[in-house]
C-alpha cells in the first residue's frame, strides 16, 4: 500500500493564521478606500444638484451670470462678491 501525501493539521493551521493576518492588515485599508469613494460620490451628487438649481435659476430669470438673479439681487455686494467666485454654474 502506497501512503497518501498530505498536509498536516499544523500546516494547514499555521496557512489559516497567515491568511487571517493578511486580512486583518488589508481590510481596514479596503474599508477607508470605499469609505472615501462613497463622500466623493456624494459630494460629486450635491455639486450637480446645486449646479443645475442654481442653472434653472438662471434660465428662470433669463440671466447669465448667477449674481443677476432675482434672489441675489436683494444682497449687497459684500456677499455676492463672496458667492460669485467660489459657486461656478457649468
Amino acid at each position: 500500500m502506497r501512503k497518501k501525501a498530505a498536509f498536516t493539521l499544523a500546516e494547514v493551521l499555521i496557512t489559516l493564521g497567515i491568511i487571517g493576518v493578511v486580512a486583518a492588515l488589508t481590510l481596514p485599508t479596503l474599508i477607508s478606500n470605499y469609505q472615501k469613494r462613497v463622500y466623493v460620490n456624494q459630494l460629486k451628487k450635491s455639486y450637480s444638484v446645486l449646479s443645475n438649481g442654481f442653472r434653472l435659476m438662471m434660465a428662470h430669470d433669463g440671466v447669465t451670470e448667477l449674481k443677476d438673479t432675482e434672489a441675489f439681487s436683494g444682497m449687497g455686494t459684500a456677499v455676492c462678491g463672496s458667492i460669485d467666485p467660489t459657486i461656478v454654474v457649468v
